[in-house]
């Protein structure tokens, strides 16, 4: 089975991963998979770097493996993000974001007791630094995140199903982004938009464009990286 699927930024490949453990590049003028690059585990997401130089890709062993992207999707690092137990598989979901003077890593365990949200400086790939940590009750067993394309803020549904706005820099809950009483099944913000805009789908088949105003006031994600935080 197929669980995560993604274009390149051009549009010219298209990624898929599955059940089976494998990452394979189709391409899309002839049909064909191009590339197959075996993973550690089962692939829960796949995600494209915004320059399309690198694909994240997300394993229920509780792994990121980033492929190179220009060097024929070889494997260039693999880092362990949650702890892999006998017991229990962990699915994760991740995104990718290009800030001032680097990469960032959104990653979360959807079934991790203990992992919660974590944000990752990887743009020393090889040496990739943990720069924020959300571990309240809430944040352990999210179901997607998403950074805002402007990388200042993402998005989270979280546990109870709530879409929460979060700052970059220091984990700040921003406020929920729907004031809805159904439950958060989906979303996806507005690339183009000079505001925050996401539009949401919820459990009941409904779906609403909510804005919010520009947190152009916030720390930067440069000075946010100076040291890890962490909150409980």
């Amino acid at each position: 089975a197929i669980n995560t699927l993604a274009f390149t930024p051009d549009s010219a490949l298209l990624v898929s991963g599955g059940q089976d453990g494998i990452v394979r590049v189709w391409d899309l003028s002839t049909g064909l998979d191009s590339v197959t690059v075996p993973m550690p585990g089962a692939v829960n997401e796949v995600r494209f770097s915004p320059d399309g130089t690198l694909l994240a890709v997300g394993c229920n062993t509780g792994s990121i493996v980033f492929l190179d992207v220009m060097n024929g999707f070889k494997v260039a690092h693999t880092m362990q993000t949650f702890r892999h137990l006998r017991r229990w598989t962990p699915t994760m979901t991740l995104d990718m974001c290009s800030a001032a003077d680097g990469r960032l890593l959104l990653v979360a365990g959807a079934r991790s007791l203990h992992g919660g949200v974590r944000v990752w400086d990887i743009t020393d790939l090889q040496a990739p630094r943990l720069a924020v940590t959300l571990s309240t009750a809430e944040m352990c067993g999210v179901k997607r995140v998403r950074f805002a394309p402007d990388s200042t803020a993402f998005a989270v549904i979280t546990k109870s199903f709530e879409l929460v706005l979060c700052d970059t820099v220091l984990g700040h809950n921003l406020g929920m982004l729907s004031q809805q009483q159904a439950a958060v099944s989906g979303f996806a913000f507005d690339p183009v938009a000079s505001r925050y805009a996401v539009t949401i789908s919820f459990a009941d088949g409904t779906a609403e464009y909510c804005t919010m105003p520009d947190h152009s006031q916030l720390p930067s994600v440069v000075r946010g990286r100076e040291s890890g935080v962490v909150v409980e």
